[in-house]
């Protein structure tokens, strides 16, 4: 990685989280659900909500790099990796296919640049996390996707959660990673999961001895770091 490539840091100093937003924007997304939501409406003020929620913690909203991904007929990168306060996230729309496949290797592969970033500019981070969201009909392979992440996780590379719309293909999904299913309530969560991993990375004594285990509830489910 060249001089001219490497990004600029926030708080190069300090321990850093990184994250990527995989959003399935195909037209599957569109339709009312049997919430009588449509799931790209609830998406969109979801990812606002989380990063309103984070930016309420001044070491979480600086540490917390975050990239969007978006997925239909193409793969797409809507926003690069940047700091939670930083992000910027206009609304999306539903259309086309689902390439979940394409997108998720694309989301892995972001990752192992970005930590190449980090190694290259002697910044600390912890465990990467992929949140995708998405109704799982996927219209591309899956295949290489599927042994990609698995493979990372395996080596405690990477952490990988999915949050489905109610009448989600949970039973694809969980060929992946686990499921939650999308509520306000599942992303307050992850917000909250990543504030208190980043309140311990930066003041262990905050937390005393507690397990890095944010309990979501009895069917899922917690998420670990």
């Amino acid at each position: 990685m060249s001089e001219n490539e490497r990004p600029e840091i926030k708080v190069p100093c300090e321990t850093h989280i990184i994250c990527v937003l995989l959003l399935d924007t195909s037209g599957s997304m569109g339709g009312v659900g049997v919430d009588g939501m449509r799931p790209i409406d609830s998406l969109n003020r979801s990812v606002m909500e989380f990063q309103k929620e984070i930016c309420k913690d001044e070491m979480a909203k600086r540490t917390i790099d975050v990239a969007i991904v978006k997925f239909d007929d193409t793969v797409e990168m809507v926003a690069p990796f940047t700091p939670v306060e930083d992000m910027e996230y206009s609304p999306q729309v539903a259309k086309g296919r689902t390439c979940m496949g394409t997108a998720i290797i694309k989301a892995i592969d972001l990752i192992k640049e970005r930590v190449q970033a980090y190694n290259c500019l002697a910044v600390s981070y912890f465990s990467p996390l992929i949140i995708m969201v998405t109704k799982g009909e996927s219209t591309d392979s899956i295949k290489e996707a599927i042994e990609r992440v698995q493979e990372e996780k395996s080596k405690r590379r990477l952490l990988f959660i999915t949050i489905a719309p109610p009448g989600a293909n949970k039973e694809t999904l969980l060929r992946i990673a686990p499921v939650i299913e999308h509520s306000d309530e599942a992303f307050d969560w992850l917000a909250f999961s990543l504030i208190h991993r980043s309140f311990w990375l930066h003041d262990p004594r905050r937390f005393d001895n507690e397990p890095l285990i944010i309990e979501y509830d009895s069917s899922l489910r917690t998420l670990e770091f």
